[in-house]
């Protein structure tokens, strides 16, 4: 089929689409291709635009399409699909450049299942779990307990953001800092990259092995002669000496404000010596005896009328 016109009448031709034979023509073969050509403005040679090929391929700007749509093109971008609706169009680059995108400050976005998963929004900022991130890379897991994103090795976790299940408190210290951590909205653990660590009655503790029943944190042990309080993974701040199985191995407090179990009244600033059971009892600091001191675990930094067993915050490594 071919058409052309000046406007007077009927001039050579200014397009054409064509069956062109993809094969010599026998009896069992007749393979064709189908093409289109336009004339350019200015011109009267005839230029093929489109091609399908006997295989069903679609080349545009190609006269042999490898795949089911090939698009070749001199000028960037080669291809646009733009939507109607505002959506916005898709562009693919050339060989210098390769990448999908929108030409205006429409925002782009990936997604599967009928549900976005990725948006980069118009000033470059991109979401995961979000179409609307306000940072250059923003993740949002809403789901308290999953992990929100991770750098491994297929193995082993380098680096792990968890939504905490107790939920996530975003109350970060007021000091300028590289970067900021929420709190556990229950526990209120937070550290801060400036430095600046946050948490509720934390200590240092060190891991240290231990065989047997383990005793609860806050008992008062005795280690290599030495008298330690356990401590605990959700007391602790900072942890040391991490060469253990936790299934072979207890925290103990060396520094810091710990629940110490202690039994019979306290006062504050009594000094807190082993009792009886794993159990811390208390020492006025006027009537203690240089033996006492010694083996003195820390200081009570709150007081109980209570004559059983209870915890008592205690300041370890103070005395």
């Amino acid at each position: 089929m071919r058409h052309g016109a000046n406007g007077s009448g009927i001039t050579p031709i200014g397009a054409e689409i064509a069956a062109v034979a993809a094969e010599n023509y026998t009896g069992s073969a007749s393979g064709g291709n189908l093409v289109v050509r336009t004339v350019p403005t200015g011109s009267t040679s005839r230029v093929e635009r489109l091609r399908i090929d006997s295989g069903g391929n679609v080349g545009i700007g190609t006269t042999s399409p490898g795949n089911r749509l090939h698009v070749v093109g001199a000028s960037s971008p080669i291809a646009r699909f733009e939507g109607t609706g505002g959506t916005g169009p898709v562009y693919v680059f050339d060989g210098t450049f390769s990448g999908i995108g929108t030409g205006t400050a429409i925002p782009f976005s990936l997604a599967t299942s009928s549900s976005t998963r990725l948006t980069v929004d118009g000033s470059g900022n991109v979401g995961i779990g979000t179409t609307s991130p306000s940072e250059r890379l923003r993740v949002t897991q809403t789901a308290a307990g999953n992990n929100a994103f991770s750098v491994n090795n297929n193995a082993n976790h380098a680096l792990l953001a968890r939504i905490p299940a107790n939920g996530l408190s975003e109350n970060f210290n007021a000091a300028e800092a590289a970067v900021y951590v929420g709190r556990d909205a229950s526990t209120l653990r937070s550290i801060n990259a400036g430095g600046t660590v946050n948490a509720i009655g934390a200590d240092y503790a060190e891991w240290i092995p231990w065989q047997g029943e383990k005793p609860e944190p806050g008992t008062i042990i005795n280690y290599h002669r030495t008298y330690l309080v356990v401590s605990s993974p959700q007391t602790a701040a900072f942890t040391g000496n991490d060469q253990y199985d936790e299934n072979s191995a207890i925290l103990v407090a060396f520094a810091g404000q710990v629940p110490v179990k202690v039994r019979g009244k306290v006062r504050e600033g009594d000094y807190i010596l082993p009792g009886e059971e794993g159990t811390g009892m208390a020492v006025n600091p006027e009537g203690i005896t240089f033996e006492q001191y010694r083996k003195a675990v820390g200081i009570a930094w709150e007081g109980s009328d209570a004559e059983g067993v209870k915890k008592v915050n205690v300041a370890i490594g103070v005395k």
